[in-house]
């Protein structure tokens, strides 16, 4: 009897500890459960989520700053955008309060109405989607536009000021968009008759 007791108690531990190495993350391209990670390889992609204990005031994102992470944007709850500009070890993470670093995966950047293949209306003419792409506040647009170019039928707008580029893509490309690493967000254009939009996430 003792050791089935002993044994229900190790199945509870291994469950509530599977669980609590998981949060979830709110978007307006859904909800997604993020594994507690440390993902460190900015070979191909600088741009990452991370997680904290607690929210850092601004001395201590001046800190990490000097150990060259870049904060871009904060997402509910104690979760930021942030990109790296150089390696750093997991034991100054740890004593940092941060939890996880993520790669920031193609889905987390799609707008949920554009999910699944069904496009609002004034989003699809011609048989082309016509998307607004949001770039990451520290990315110039200059150095990506060709890039955008490649994968678009049409650049119909580059707005400098808000770093978002409008395009008209095969539907089939979006998420070869969504793959590439300066793409913070795509959504679709604004309704005819409704003002621009530049919320994002």
């Amino acid at each position: 009897m003792k050791k089935n007791y002993l044994l229900v108690l190790f199945f509870i531990s291994i469950f509530f500890t599977s669980f609590s190495q998981q949060t979830e993350l709110s978007l307006k391209s859904g909800k997604f459960l993020i594994n507690h990670e440390y993902d460190l390889d900015f070979s191909d992609d600088k741009f990452r989520l991370i997680l904290f204990e607690e929210i850092p005031d601004n001395s201590d994102k001046l800190l990490l700053t000097n150990y060259g992470i870049d904060f871009i944007d904060y997402l509910p709850s104690r979760f930021f955008i942030v990109s790296f500009s150089k390696n750093i070890n997991t034991q100054v993470l740890e004593e940092k309060g941060i939890l996880s670093v993520n790669k920031i995966l193609p889905d987390y950047k799609i707008d949920f109405k554009l999910r699944d293949g069904s496009f609002p209306e004034w989003s699809f003419k011609d048989n082309l989607l016509h998307i607004k792409v949001l770039l990451y506040k520290n990315i110039q647009i200059s150095n990506e536009i060709s890039m955008l170019e490649d994968f678009s039928e049409n650049i119909s707008d580059v707005n400098y000021s808000s770093n978002t580029v409008t395009i008209s893509i095969n539907p089939k490309d979006l998420n070869l968009i969504s793959e590439l690493s300066f793409v913070f967000y795509i959504e679709p254009i604004d309704p005819p008759g409704e003002p621009e939009n530049y919320s994002g996430r």
